[in-house]
């Protein structure tokens, strides 16, 4: 009862920590070591149509979100059986449904770049592949929406010297939104969710 306890604790203590932003190890509580892949070791995404708007902004020299809320208007306009014509029209606050690239406009427009039902499913995405790699004895996840970090904490079969080596070999798949990260635990104690 007292060494689960302190599992528990340690996974816990492993959750809250804070460390550094580069990749790499970073210390935790006794029995676990943290990954953090760099950006540019995680899966990039494509966002054809805001990649699209960007080069739209820059060769016409207006603002990025000028372009974006244009364009998000024509969207709620074919789209949307309300009146979208009439002075101050803003899809964010009257058509919930506009999305560009998967992201809901209102949330591309709070500046946070993916949305919550976007970070669940990249959530979802990380646990089932998990759950498919032998690798994995134990694992839990959950999305951090202010940092837009799915946080995994993996228990290994066995658990490795090199925990980078580890997390790479994992192959982790594309989230498709490159605002989207994982952050990987490994935890020499059993966490929450078995494998099936």
């Amino acid at each position: 009862m007292k060494r689960s306890r302190l599992a528990v604790i340690a996974v816990l203590a492993s959750l809250c920590a804070c460390g550094p932003s580069g990749a790499g190890p970073v210390p935790t509580a006794a029995g676990t070591e943290t990954i953090v892949l760099r950006r540019a070791d995680q899966p990039q995404a494509r966002r054809p149509t805001l990649e699209r708007l960007e080069r739209e902004a820059a060769a016409s020299g207006r603002p990025l979100e000028e372009v974006v809320k244009r364009y998000a208007a024509r969207m709620a306009a074919t789209s949307s059986p309300r009146p979208t014509d009439f002075e101050g029209y803003d899809p964010a606050a009257t058509d919930p449904d506009v999305v560009i690239d998967g992201i809901p406009y209102a949330e591309l427009v709070g500046r946070k770049g993916f949305s919550a039902a976007e970070l669940r499913q990249a959530q979802d995405t990380v646990v089932s592949w998990l759950r498919s790699r032998p690798e994995v004895a134990t694992m839990m996840a959950h999305p951090d929406e202010e940092t837009g970090q799915v946080k995994v904490t993996v228990q290994p079969k066995v658990m490795p010297d090199d925990a980078g080596e580890f997390t790479r070999g994992l192959q982790l798949p594309d989230l498709g939104n490159p605002r989207i990260s994982v952050e990987v635990r490994l935890s020499a104690e059993p966490v929450a969710v078995r494998k099936r």
